[in-house]
């Protein structure tokens, strides 16, 4: 009797924090505080299917108040989706999940399998929130202002002589599309990150030089990291970079990507910080992480019409001021290497290269450029050598045999030809 009672209780303890722990990732829905990637999206799915099982009115009050303050998405009746729809050049589906429906499914069944008269109360609520057309919040309005914006800016950027540029303001607005009626990512981080591209492609923002033409190339990159997934297409729009003729830290890629994935603004601060015209950026100070303090870092060279000829994107070859920032000590000020991501003044010999730095370093700078170049340049004719030297090894080898086969071979025939004079003494070989 004592073990039920104990197996009772114990039973009841995981059902209510499962139910707890439900309710807690379904609230996210509610909160909008962050974007809902895969794997938290699965959860929240997977709590929803749970709480669709518990038919109280408790939960059915709970379900209604995350879908009338979803945070997430178009919504199915809304004045927010019909502005899209009057605006939009992407003909197909632009959400990846439809929460609302999904709460909408999850509450017709918790209603359903309820036989407390009290949830025929809820039933008008049920109403009003899936079935009365939503009215646009502020929230919305302005990331639409925001949208319009922006689509102005790009519109400036775009040259109706420069294909190229055609292509990129068409992109640009494909994944702007996507990116308004996300369902990962909440209103709120949307407006932020608007806000910041809007600065970004006006005139305020400063761009590095070597770019101050390919804005809206960037741009259109950027986006295309912001979106991470559209609907009916399996690859994530983030696999889109070219990692194989540098060294570029792969550690450094993945965190971008998962930073474009996670914080959509730090992402965007973080690729304008990376692009301004400035020697330096700012970043966080690694041994005064606590106290939220930043530093000015020297940003690596990069040669980005060299990356851009490569095949590289504009953010992507960005990502290598990060080596920079690896050859340092301590908080970053100092360095002990000066690193090179593409070398076209040397024809690439120091492509993705590092040297390290003297106190003297502006004293005969040509003469040590110069002789780093041949220090260099010896290690490929080394490498070289040596290739030739197995390459004329194998030849060798391979003549070797060559030879012991046609010596073998005349031997099976000599042999060959005293049998068969033993066998047809007649036969005359």
């Amino acid at each position: 009797m004592r073990i039920n009672e104990v197996g009772a209780k114990t039973t009841s303890g995981l059902a209510f924090k499962s139910l707890r722990t439900d309710r807690h990732s379904v609230a996210q829905l509610a909160r909008g505080e962050k974007p809902i990637v895969e794997n938290n999206k699965q959860n929240i799915i997977a709590a929803l299917q749970n709480l669709s099982k518990h038919p109280d009115s408790d939960n059915i009050s709970f379900l209604l108040s995350v879908a009338d303050n979803l945070a997430y998405g178009q919504g199915t009746n809304s004045v927010f989706k019909d502005r899209l729809d009057a605006e939009h050049i992407t003909p197909e589906t632009r959400e990846n999940t439809d929460w609302l429906q999904i709460l909408d499914d999850t509450v017709r069944k918790a209603i359903s399998n309820s036989d407390d008269e009290d949830v025929t109360t809820y039933i008008d609520e049920y109403k009003r929130i899936f079935t009365e057309k939503k009215e646009l919040t502020p929230e919305q309005k302005e990331l639409l202002d925001l949208r319009k914006t922006f689509t102005a800016e790009v519109l400036m950027k775009t040259s109706i002589d420069e294909p190229e540029t055609l292509e990129q303001a068409a992109n640009i607005r494909q994944n702007l599309d996507y990116f308004t009626a996300s369902s990962e990512i909440p209103v709120k981080q949307k407006t932020e990150t608007l806000k910041k591209l809007v600065y970004f492609m006006s005139d305020e923002y400063r761009i590095n030089p070597q770019l101050r033409d390919k804005k809206l190339q960037a741009a259109d990159e950027i986006l295309n990291d912001l979106v991470i997934k559209t609907p009916n297409d399996p690859i994530l729009k983030t696999k889109d970079i070219n990692q194989r003729q540098s060294g570029i830290c792969a550690a450094i890629s993945i965190a971008r990507k998962a930073m474009a994935y996670e914080d959509k603004v730090k992402f965007v601060d973080l690729i304008m910080e990376e692009l301004k015209d400035s020697p330096t950026m700012s970043v966080y100070d690694v041994t005064e992480l606590r106290e939220d303090k930043k530093v000015d870092i020297p940003k690596a060279e990069i040669n980005y019409n060299n990356a851009l000829a490569k095949g590289y994107r504009i953010i992507d070859a960005a990502a290598h001021i990060w080596m920079n920032n690896a050859h340092s000590i301590g908080n970053g000020a100092v360095h002990t290497e000066h690193y090179i991501a593409f070398d076209e003044e040397n024809y690439g010999i120091f492509d993705d290269s590092g040297w390290f730095t003297s106190e003297d370093e502006g004293v005969h700078s040509q003469e040590k450029g110069l002789l780093r170049a041949l220090i260099k340049e010896k290690e490929y004719i080394d490498s070289f050598n040596r290739t030739k030297k197995s390459i004329n090894k194998t030849q060798s080898s391979i003549s070797n045999i060559k030879s012991e086969a046609i010596s073998s071979q005349a031997d099976a025939i000599g042999r060959l030809n005293t049998i068969f004079a033993e066998i047809f003494p007649e036969r005359k070989t």
